[in-house]
């Protein structure tokens, strides 16, 4: 799970992906997006990136919209954005694949 720059709440299972409105006496989830995730990281941008059950590839989401915005060309197990905006993924055993911010930049241009 990872808290949005908004404070509303991620969380991931095998199934889904839901997004909890927590700044209420009673949580209520406020989107629910049918993909399931293993790993969940907030990036600099306020996207989500997403290792997804399905399939083990990321993905990089807009909650807000429920919509997949980018698809990285990776099978993650796990993920981390660096200070400086890079993604890396951990791939396996003594193996990891690290996504050059200017990569992200233009790919998430695209959408």
């Amino acid at each position: 799970m990872v808290v949005l720059r908004d404070g509303q709440l991620a969380t991931g299972t095998g199934k889904c992906i839901q997004v909890w409105d927590v700044g209420r006496p009673y949580p209520t989830c406020c989107t629910t997006i049918p993909d399931g995730a293993f790993a969940l990281t907030l990036l600099h941008n306020g996207r989500l990136a997403v290792v997804s059950s399905t399939d083990h590839g990321v993905r990089i989401m807009n909650t807000h919209a429920s919509a997949v915005t980018t698809v990285l060309p990776a099978k993650c197990l796990f993920l981390v954005e660096l200070p400086d905006g890079r993604i890396v993924c951990a791939m396996g055993t003594y193996s990891s694949k690290i996504w050059p911010t200017r990569v992200l930049e233009r790919l998430t241009k695209k959408t």
